[in-house]
């Protein structure tokens, strides 16, 4: 805490990547005008508009297809993923996710996959370019974040929200904290806390059972919100005018406590 207040206080800025990190900062930053929102942006590159369908999702008809996309690791909470699909089975619903990315819990997410034959709801894709996420996000119905239980998490605005909320999709949650905050904020989709399987597949059941016209709505409120709260250009005008107000600032204190 000593450590963190001596370098907090002799900084004429401190950046917060979420509003749910202001409260900590100001613990240990004298002055609190310093603290400033500065979230992610989203790269360009999920915002375009020219997409080609991705053959092996568009193979797939009559489903609800939700994608996810990103690392398969231990903090996305994939227990709580299959457990979802294994209720949309139980129920037998016509869903599918696909899983685009790759991580330490990989093979086991294929083991299990198997071991619970949910073969028809969950399929993986394995990784792929970057520059092609915008062609699996075009191809599916909704994108989905989530993240396991954890202080730290729920602070934190996941990256995957910008990119998915820039490409215009709605978007499942589940997760705690800023993460659902935002696009509760954005009314862009439907949020579950971390790890609530069950609020999950309630929500995935009521967005497969919305309009074409009102799941476009959702996607447009995403988008709409992506450009006001994450556009690149605007962010990093921001912080230049920050960068111009502390000189101005630095230059007027000099003035007045130089001599006549």
């Amino acid at each position: 805490g000593s450590l963190v207040a001596f370098i907090y206080n002799r900084c004429d800025l401190v950046l917060g990547q979420s509003k749910a990190f202001y409260d900590g900062i100001a613990l240990y930053c004298t002055d609190k005008t310093k603290i400033k929102y500065f979230p992610s942006w989203s790269e360009s590159v999920f915002a375009g508009s020219a997409t080609l369908p991705v053959q092996e999702i568009e193979k797939h008809q009559g489903v609800f297809k939700i994608l996810f996309a990103g690392n398969v690791g231990d903090a996305q909470d994939f227990p709580a993923i299959l457990s979802a699909a294994g209720l949309l089975k139980k129920k037998q619903l016509q869903v599918k996710f696909f899983i685009v990315g790759d991580g330490r819990a990989f093979e086991w997410v294929k083991s299990e996959i198997s071991k619970k034959d949910l073969q028809d709801y969950v399929y993986l894709m394995g990784r792929h370019p970057l520059e092609t996420m915008p062609s699996f996000y075009a191809s599916v119905d909704a994108l989905l974040v989530t993240l396991q239980e954890s202080p730290v998490f729920a602070m934190t605005i996941p990256g995957k929200v910008q990119s998915y909320m820039a490409a215009g999709k709605p978007i499942l949650t589940m997760l705690s904290g800023e993460g659902s905050r935002i696009i509760e904020e954005a009314e862009c989709g439907y949020t579950a806390k971390s790890s609530d399987y069950e609020q999950l597949t309630n929500n995935i059941i009521a967005m497969s059972e919305l309009k074409q016209n009102e799941l476009v709505k959702l996607g447009g409120n995403a988008k709409r919100y992506a450009k006001t709260e994450f556009d690149r250009d605007t962010l990093i005008t921001q912080l230049e005018n920050w960068f111009v107000e502390l000189e101005q600032k630095s230059i007027n204190q000099s003035s007045k406590g130089s001599p006549l």
